[in-house]
């Protein structure tokens, strides 16, 4: 029986499946804040201080970046935790930008908060992608020969 074949038998743990859906959730938000900026355009040309063209641009590239996450998380690819890891690193990293760099005072109020929350997810993804299932899941635990071995 091939890896592939194995993984496909595994049950996903709890923990994978709500942070893949956490993922597509995010996804889905970053889907609507593209659709709403093409629909909005010319309102957020009055308003914001910047093209709206790059509210767009974001929206669009968050949900394709959130989709693709979401979807080797679900489907227990290997290479899915180190990309968890780096998504969330760049989505703190883009967020905290926006934040700074659009925000005007009532943004940077709350930011204790919002650090404190960003701080808090990032604990619970290092401590869901250290968990053991988790990790056989993934097949973290196992050699990259017993990918290719066959059982008999």
């Amino acid at each position: 029986m091939t890896g592939q074949a194995r993984r496909a038998r595994r049950r996903r743990p709890r923990s994978v499946t709500l942070l893949a859906l956490g993922v597509l959730s995010i996804a889905i938000i970053y889907l609507v804040r593209f659709v709403m900026a093409l629909r909005q355009w010319d309102f957020l040309a009055s308003i914001l201080p910047i093209p709206p063209g790059i509210i767009a641009a974001s929206g669009l590239v968050w949900a394709l970046v959130g989709a693709s996450l979401a979807w080797i998380t679900w489907r227990g690819k290997r290479q899915a935790p180190a990309a968890l890891l780096l998504g969330f690193v760049a989505y703190s990293l883009y967020s905290w930008c926006d934040r700074l760099g659009l925000g005007r005072g009532e943004a940077l109020t709350n930011w204790p908060f919002a650090a404190a929350v960003n701080l808090l997810v990032l604990g619970w993804l290092s401590w869901v992608l250290t968990r053991r299932n988790v990790k056989a899941y993934f097949g973290e635990m196992h050699g990259p020969e017993s990918e290719n071995a066959t059982i008999t």
